[in-house]
């Protein structure tokens, strides 16, 4: 993924922001009724983690912290479905800049707090969680070597597509995994979709981030079915 597209300034002051604001979480443990408002802040600070922050090691440090916050609200709410999957996607940013072989370790917990979210509630995040797992499914080396499975992927890729039909993480991871596999005609059809899809608050640099990779797919796929 290109982050540093959006890059435009200097955040060095990010890490320290980002882990000031984890600390003062710590100290007021979170009600039920300000779950959602956490959940969101949680989302927005994993894209501050992964699109603003520089250094890798910086990065890794503020994955760190926000797992370790996802880890309190699991434990704080045993029942709810979103400190499950919120903890999964602090593991995917924190594999994503790792790049390396214990990535893949946090990829197979990320797919197995996935999976727990949707147990406890099938529309958790309107579906979110499911494009993360086609994705996790279809990308990932297959047994022995690890858990990818890519009917599996496709099952959930649809899951979340059912969920939210004109959302851009649904249509994107999906049309990203046709097209990768020489289905541009069809890639080209979900690339379409969302790069139209409707901006979510609070989400701009992943929604950017996402319109710019789309964009190069539908070129891509253009070329390819000419």
């Amino acid at each position: 993924m290109n982050k540093r597209t959006h890059s435009a300034f200097s955040h060095l002051s990010l890490p320290l922001q980002l882990l000031a604001g984890v600390a003062a979480w710590v100290a007021l443990p979170v009600s039920a009724a300000d779950l959602q408002t956490e959940s969101q802040n949680f989302i927005r600070d994993c894209d501050i983690a992964y699109y603003e922050i520089e250094g890798k090691d910086a990065q890794i440090k503020a994955f760190e912290a926000l797992r370790e916050r996802a880890a309190k609200l699991e434990k704080q709410f045993p029942t709810r479905a979103e400190p499950p999957a919120l903890l999964a996607w602090a593991l995917i940013g924190q594999a994503g800049v790792q790049r390396n072989l214990s990535a893949l370790a946090l990829m197979t917990e990320a797919k197995d707090k996935l999976e727990a979210a949707i147990a406890i509630d099938p529309n958790v995040f309107a579906g979110a969680p499911y494009p993360s797992l086609g994705t996790l499914y279809t990308k990932m080396p297959t047994s022995p070597f690890s858990f990818g499975d890519k009917p599996k992927g496709i099952a959930y890729f649809q899951k979340g597509l059912q969920l939210d039909a004109k959302g851009i993480e649904p249509n994107f991871h999906y049309a990203t995994f046709l097209a990768d596999n020489n289905e541009c005609s069809a890639a080209l059809k979900y690339a379409t979709v969302a790069l139209k899809a409707a901006a979510r608050k609070g989400r701009e640099k992943a929604d950017a981030d996402l319109q710019v990779q789309a964009t190069s797919l539908i070129a891509r796929c253009k070329e390819r079915v000419r």
